[in-house]
């Protein structure tokens, strides 16, 4: 028996966020790292989307109710890749049972207080 596939949505601005961030790798490392962080993005959504819950994550309620962030590196082993220092969280929102949004993409730094909502 196989596990649901865990649903997410991304958000306009968090797609930018993710374009931009993939742009970025890929303008300042080799093509090689650009897709060993996208492969680590993408694991780091899919495990707030299978567990919004999970170690690791921190509530954001008092920006927005149900709004979550989580740093990718918590990803790393999942995603089996190596990226020496991911420097991004996740931020999003328990839309429904079974359904997140993903909300922003921000860099360590950015204070999500300024960058959501």
């Amino acid at each position: 028996m196989s596990l649901p596939t865990p649903a997410y949505r991304i958000s306009p601005l968090a797609s930018h966020d993710i374009d931009a961030i993939l742009d970025r790798s890929l303008i300042e490392f080799v093509e090689d790292a650009c897709r060993r962080y996208a492969l680590l993005l993408q694991q780091a959504i899919v495990d707030v989307a299978s567990d919004p819950s999970r170690p690791g994550t921190h509530s954001l309620s008092k920006l927005e109710p149900m709004l979550r962030m989580y740093h990718i590196g918590h990803s790393r082993w999942r995603a089996g890749v190596r990226v020496r220092n991911p420097c991004h969280r996740v931020v999003y929102k328990m839309i429904e049972p079974g359904l997140i949004e993903i909300v922003r993409v921000l860099q360590d730094g950015m204070e999500p207080h300024r960058h959501v909502g």
